[in-house]
């Protein structure tokens, strides 16, 4: 009947790094024109000693948002901390979300470095969000 066959391969061990610092968005599926949206992150400080981290929201023209631009974010060890923005989406369609910046006082670099923190926000945060047009009241559509 049938012929089974088996190979085994001996690979070499993999090693995974955890980064120091973690990151992780929640965002709404979609948004609405002109509703406000809150946006959470979650930064999550994986190592045994105080990280500082200067947490920036870029500009963006297609939202306005609420809350502080740029926050000094102090993480203690082994503990998660949530910063919240409210952002309020001004088009429709598949949007770009403002981007997030994250950078290490020049003193704390021995604890993270620049590149391993950008590494971090590239693979860790959506970068669009669906926009669906404002739906009409039935004010508007009788008015």
């Amino acid at each position: 009947e049938g012929i089974e066959t088996s190979t085994s391969v001996t690979l070499a061990p993999l090693w995974v790094e955890e980064g120091p610092v973690g990151i992780e968005a929640k965002i709404p599926a979609q948004g609405w024109v002109r509703t406000p949206m809150c946006v959470s992150y979650y930064l999550k400080n994986r190592s045994d000693y105080l990280i500082t981290l200067k947490m920036t929201m870029e500009a963006s023209d297609a939202f306005m948002f609420a809350g502080q631009k740029q926050v000094d974010i102090y993480l203690r060890p082994q503990k998660e901390r949530k910063v919240e923005w409210i952002l309020r989406p001004l088009v429709a369609g598949f949007v770009a979300l403002p981007t997030l910046n994250l950078s290490v006082p020049q003193e704390e670099e021995h604890k993270i470095s620049r590149g391993k923190l950008a590494e971090v926000l590239e693979r860790s945060l959506p970068t669009h969000v669906y926009i669906m047009p404002k739906s009409l009241t039935s004010e508007e559509l009788l008015g």
